[in-house]
């Protein structure tokens, strides 16, 4: 795994993290990513699912930000950890 394609997505998820950025962008910018690099990910259904379901405010079957904070700090403690699971190459 590139350490350059771990830390961009460990950027992204601190721009949500952090309150910079909750757009839907930024969400499909973290979801193609993970499609494309993370498919061995233990994080990678979850995530997935949340980010696809990710509207700003949430809504009726829609994650808001609290939802999609919880998947994202798991997906980012497994970032920091990456012995845990294996990556695609």
């Amino acid at each position: 795994m590139d350490k350059e394609i771990v830390e961009k997505l460990r950027i992204l998820i601190n721009r949500f993290l952090n309150g910079e950025d909750h757009s839907i962008a930024l969400a499909n910018e973290m979801e193609i990513l993970i499609i494309k690099h993370f498919s061995r990910a233990s994080f990678y259904d979850d995530l997935l699912l949340s980010l696809s379901l990710h509207r700003p405010g949430g809504g009726d079957h829609l994650d808001d930000e609290k939802m999609l904070e919880r998947e994202l700090r798991q997906a980012l403690t497994e970032l920091e950890n990456l012995d845990h699971f294996s990556l695609t190459s």
